[in-house]
């Protein structure tokens, strides 16, 4: 099989895209299937040739998208990128020659009218399928049992016309429409009408060593990984530790927090460090981006990770962390109607949840865990190997090539659809 990946964003190491990226890559080449990655023109030599990838995309939008002066500069803005993306794409497959899939894994505004060009020229054609996936979703969660709201907007409208007018192409199975959580697939669909696909999130990780024997009397670490923000919910783990500590002064009990920055919370106001926390030796501030290795030695420290991840962003959005926890056996406290709920409840990791923006429920569930530790860290080490299967790169490379219809030895095979 002659496989495409194609990312603008895939400039150097900073953010997902690298890792990610080559999690896959390097998963589907080592079942024999070649692997081309379309990458940022400006890309650093080391990506080029660790990943084996072209500069072909000449800019990417990711942190610039939505910064127009006016409405009608952002349409333009929009109108160019897309154009550009387009060009540059099929200039890249007139140089390459015929793809047997194309996988896009993170699609913006500024990339869907692009692609869906290139997808009506060359779907089923030169490239046999093209699989379109999205991280990013359309419209607002306003609670359990409640549908979600799709707000009308010039974008919204776009998107939804660029997905719709893909009907054909996905009727016949060029076209494949994939999220990496089923709720964003079920949203998706619900906003125009198409059918998506669940393709699990790929982690290239293996459990770490434990962090040697600690002693019976060493304090339990509850652990806030990954930058501070509102929608992470870190201003209401703050006030659940102050209360914690408030009742239970003399527990056993230290607290991480990586808070690189302030955030505006919703009201506009800005949340900082509390002072309380600040002074209190059980309560450490992490002030920096982590490198693999320092994250890599605060998760081995774990003996909780908190997620009090907010569902109005992420009932629907992966978190990496939470996963990364699951396949080292380390319990959560996460926010019910989060994504992260899911997890537990499909048994790939365990824990105790909270209700939505109560900082008494979750005092509760910081008080729970202490009370419980152990028999919460025996679920999540019962569940540890469902977390490593199910989020392992040949798990995705399975529900790729059974979605594309193309088997595990990268020969062609019948797709029914």
């Amino acid at each position: 099989m002659k496989f495409l990946i194609a990312e603008e964003a895939l400039i150097d190491r900073k953010g997902h895209w690298f890792e990610y990226i080559t999690t896959i890559s390097n998963q589907i080449r080592a079942s024999g299937d070649d692997v081309r990655v379309a990458a940022n023109s400006n890309a650093v030599e080391e990506i080029l040739t660790e990943l084996k990838a072209d500069a072909v995309f000449p800019k990417s939008a990711w942190g610039t998208g939505g910064k127009a002066k006016s409405s009608f500069s952002r349409i333009r803005q929009l109108w160019k990128h897309n154009g550009n993306l387009f060009k540059a794409a099929e200039a890249y497959i007139e140089e390459q020659g015929e793809f047997d899939v194309l996988f896009v894994p993170t699609i913006l505004i500024d990339h869907i009218l692009g692609w869906r060009k290139f997808a009506k020229k060359h779907a089923g054609k030169k490239v046999k399928k093209i699989v379109l996936f999205f991280v990013n979703g359309q419209g607002t969660y306003q609670g359990p049992d409640k549908p979600i709201l799709f707000q009308k907007s010039p974008n919204k409208f776009l998107f939804k016309y660029a997905l719709s007018s893909l009907k054909k192409e996905v009727e016949n199975g060029t076209v494949l429409l994939g999220c990496e959580t089923r709720e964003m697939a079920k949203e998706y669909e619900a906003f125009c009408g198409l059918p998506f696909h669940y393709l699990p999130h790929a982690v290239n990780e293996t459990p770490l060593e434990p962090d040697g024997e600690r002693s019976e009397t060493a304090p339990k670490t509850f652990s806030h990984l990954g930058f501070s923000r509102f929608e992470k919910g870190s201003d209401l783990l703050q006030e659940a530790i102050m209360h914690f500590f408030e009742n239970h002064p003399e527990a056993n009990v230290r607290f991480l927090l990586q808070w690189v920055t302030d955030f505006a919370k919703e009201d506009g106001s800005i949340c900082t460090k509390e002072q309380a926390l600040l002074s209190n030796p059980k309560v450490e501030f992490i002030d920096k981006a982590l490198n693999s290795e320092e994250y890599k030695a605060l998760l081995q420290q774990t003996d909780v990770m908190v997620l009090p991840y907010r569902p109005s962003s992420y009932y629907a959005r992966v978190s990496r962390v939470a996963i990364e926890a699951a396949i080292n056996s380390v319990p959560m406290i996460y926010t019910k109607g989060s994504w992260n709920e899911s997890l537990v409840l499909d048994n790939h990791g365990a824990g105790i949840g909270f209700d939505t923006e109560s900082v008494d429920s979750l005092y509760e569930a910081i008080e729970h865990s202490v009370n419980n530790i152990n028999i919460l860290k025996a679920e999540a080490e019962a569940r540890r190997l469902n977390a490593l299967e199910h989020y392992s790169a040949e798990n995705f490379e399975h529900y790729l090539k059974s979605l594309t219809g193309f088997s595990s030895q990268g020969t062609a095979a019948l797709n029914d659809r």
